[in-house]
């Protein structure tokens, strides 16, 4: 059974990756980050479930070389 999916808000992200807010979404910019959902016009939240396999990624990427 798949774990339940939820939006996280940019706080949360903050602290989950270690990286500032303008980092994030500069990242995001790039296409090296998850883009986030809009949830409203001034709202908006990322998949956990991207922000954890990006996570992952970066952590294949370190073993890897």
């Amino acid at each position: 059974m798949q774990a339940e999916e939820k939006f996280i808000r940019i706080a949360t992200v903050v602290s989950m990756v270690g990286l500032p807010k303008t980092s994030i979404y500069d990242a995001v910019r790039e296409g090296s980050f998850p883009k986030p959902v809009k949830l409203g016009v001034r709202s908006s939240a990322w998949r956990l479930s991207e922000v954890q396999k990006w996570m992952q990624d970066r952590i294949l990427e370190r073993d890897a070389a």
